[in-house]
């Protein structure tokens, strides 16, 4: 009987105290917060989106005003937050950076070509919880070559595949959303394979200008000849053209051409 009665006590005295224990609702809610809940709503890199699920990204040094990597964001929700810190070298170091009232903020950093840097960032809210910073890797490598290199390998390309007559070859370099509609550039170009043998272009180069976003315009000059498979006559001419192409994580593919037709210019 004492035993029952000194367990009641105690229960009693229990409950009270609990009872006079401060509740905190920021402390609960700062335990129950998971990492995921706070977040990136959007990225930019140099003016692009990047998805979350793009880890890998490849940059033309050409590409970046000034030389420097331009990073843009907003963290998800209205909650303000205490902090955010990018680092370019895989977690090694941190930079505070500002964050503006709406949760948006900036960073730059200036990009040796050849150079693979590792962006994390990392968010704390006011109550210190802090977002999942794995999920925000990104491993932006500055191309060692020059987009005027690049651009020369694609024409390379482009031409020895449209000299060989090989239209799906040729067609792999022409972007999905290429001006014109792809598919009736596709059929010009089988066009001139179908009224067209022993086809020769050289060209030069006159300016490759970036847009420093994922476009570049490309100006040239160039020399054709071919035979004209109905008379068999050999042609020589010679002309000026525009080719834009797009760029994407450092793959080139034509996007428009503007003034005179280098490819596809058989009716």
């Amino acid at each position: 009987m004492l035993w029952k009665a000194i367990s009641g006590i105690a229960g009693i005295v229990f409950l009270f105290v609990l009872c006079w224990i401060p509740f905190s609702p920021e402390s609960f809610a700062a335990s129950t917060e998971k990492p995921e809940d706070i977040r990136l709503e959007y990225l930019y890199i140099n003016k692009k989106m990047v998805p979350d699920t793009e880890k890998k990204i490849s940059i033309f040094r050409e590409l970046l005003p000034g030389g420097k990597v331009a990073i843009a964001g907003k963290i998800a929700g209205a909650e303000k937050m205490q902090a955010v810190e990018v680092s370019i070298d895989g977690r090694s170091t941190w930079r505070k950076v500002k964050v503006a009232q709406d949760n948006t903020f900036r960073y730059s950093f200036r990009a040796q070509k050849g150079t693979t840097y590792g962006l994390f960032i990392r968010i704390t809210n006011a109550k210190g919880g802090t977002n999942n910073i794995d999920n925000t890797f990104k491993g932006i490598t500055i191309i060692d070559r020059s987009l005027y290199n690049a651009v020369r390998d694609v024409m390379d390309k482009m031409i020895d595949a449209y000299q060989g007559k090989a239209s799906g070859s040729f067609m792999s370099y022409v972007n999905d959303s290429f001006t014109g509609e792809k598919v009736e550039y596709d059929r010009s170009i089988r066009n001139d394979f179908s009224a067209l043998h022993d086809i020769s272009i050289r060209y030069n180069l006159n300016n490759v200008t970036p847009d420093y976003k994922d476009k570049v315009s490309v100006s040239l000059n160039f020399n054709r000849s071919y035979t004209v498979i109905k008379t068999g006559r050999r042609v020589n001419d010679q002309g000026s053209t525009t080719m834009i192409f797009a760029i994407d994580n450092g793959m080139l593919s034509l996007y428009s051409v503007r003034g005179q037709t280098l490819f596809g210019f058989t009716k």
